[in-house]
């Protein structure tokens, strides 16, 4: 982290500190160094900084073992002359010291959120701290697969296979819960395909381990301390065995990943067994229809066509949402255009940037990007329950693969 000079020694002088060790440290020629332990002993306890100077430090290499309680991690043992660690805190080390406390003060409020004593003995023995979990969130590879790239490696010929035979496996299933939600099949089977690849692919972490260790030591602690209290609502109001409730790292649950929050909101019992089971494939489906109906889906109206000519497209339309009788005006050519309203109102979006790809989307486009934020994401599930409906074939060599 660059330092300037306004930051430096001058400034931090000013500082009232509980140890001369650190003051040496400032010293150092690697300034960078010096600021990090001095934020790491502000946030372990060690250190009074009055006038906020260093608490406003910008930097993330700040280690992230240290947890915001009354008491701190380290103690006088630990530290070397020049107000480093002598051994770095290890997950083992902190979990000892502090976690315990932090499980206490955590059943204290989940007591008064209303979690029953039962239910509190029944997951303490999956409070523990999972380090692959830790490795898992601090060494996040920025996703850098471009859009189309993405796109066509998720819905390769494999994929689309399994889902055609699902779609036939499950119909008397899928008949009924169309029914009742009005959400296309071919949806639910893409969203189904893309997130577990039907249900074949289950993360390996236990949700309620995960979460409590973010929500100790995390980056999100606040957000995955919510999950978790969701987690505890479920187990309590479903008779859900925690030992059975795996799913991602980051605390997303069985065949379809839904947050917990998004389980407790929206989840279906729909097979009758008195539980919203997110490891069982017919209440994920339901589940995850009823969510899709919660957002908006429209069953009468497609995701979105493919823009197969530009015409005179304007950037100043991108994104709107027009008639399609106003885009049929501009010259922008659409795939199955016969068979499109001139009501229908339809958004321009693009891919790709040399060599574009452009989508003419309706409003169902949203209700997958409550789902899943990203557009390519969206577009993939569009994509994918065309491949699995039958309306669209396999390969998309239309679509540019330079991103």
């Amino acid at each position: 982290m660059a330092v300037s000079e306004q930051s430096s020694i001058e400034d931090l002088a000013r500082l009232e500190f509980e140890t001369s060790l650190i003051l040496e440290a400032i010293d150092t020629e690697d300034r960078a160094e010096a600021i990090r332990n001095l934020r790491f002993f502000v946030e372990a306890g060690f250190i009074s900084d009055v006038e906020g100077k260093i608490s406003s430090l910008n930097d993330e290499q700040l280690p992230s073992q240290v947890a915001k309680l009354d008491q701190p991690l380290i103690d006088d043992r630990q530290v070397m002359e020049i107000g480093t660690l002598a051994d770095p805190v290890s997950i083992e080390e902190a979990s000892k010291s502090n976690f315990e406390v932090w499980v206490e003060q955590f059943f204290e409020k989940a007591t008064r959120d209303g979690i029953s004593e039962s239910t509190i003995r029944l997951i303490s023995p999956y409070f523990t701290i999972d380090r692959d979990v830790l490795v898992m969130e601090r060494n996040q590879v920025e996703f850098s697969l471009q859009a189309t790239n993405y796109i066509l490696n998720s819905t390769s010929a494999e994929i689309v296979s399994i889902g055609v035979e699902k779609r036939d496996e499950l119909r008397e299933l899928l008949d009924e819960i169309e029914s009742d939600y009005l959400v296309s099949r071919d949806i639910l089977l893409a969203l189904w395909g893309h997130e577990t690849r039907f249900g074949s692919l289950q993360p390996r972490f236990n949700v309620v381990t995960a979460l409590a260790t973010l929500a100790y030591d995390g980056r999100r602690r606040t957000f995955a301390e919510r999950q978790l209290l969701d987690v505890l609502r479920l187990i309590s109001e479903d008779e859900l065995d925690p030992g059975e409730l795996e799913g991602s790292w980051g605390g997303a649950l069985g065949q379809m990943q839904f947050t917990p929050q998004a389980h407790l909101k929206y989840g279906i019992d729909f097979d009758g067994d008195g539980r919203r089971d997110p490891n069982s494939s017919t209440d994920a489906l339901a589940s995850t229809a009823n969510y899709m109906s919660e957002f908006g889906w429209n069953d009468a109206i497609p995701w979105g066509y493919r823009v197969v000519s530009n015409g005179e497209l304007s950037e100043d339309i991108a994104g709107q949402y027009l008639p399609f009788s106003k885009i049929d005006k501009i010259g922008l050519g659409i795939e199955n255009s016969d068979k499109t309203s001139p009501e229908i109102e339809l958004a321009i979006i693009k891919i790709g940037e040399s060599d574009p790809a452009y989508f003419a989307v309706t409003r169902n486009f949203d209700v997958l990007r409550h789902y899943n934020n990203s557009i390519s994401y969206a577009l993939t599930i569009g994509l994918l329950a065309d491949l699995i409906g039958g309306s669209r074939n396999l390969p998309l060599d239309w679509l540019s693969v330079d991103g």
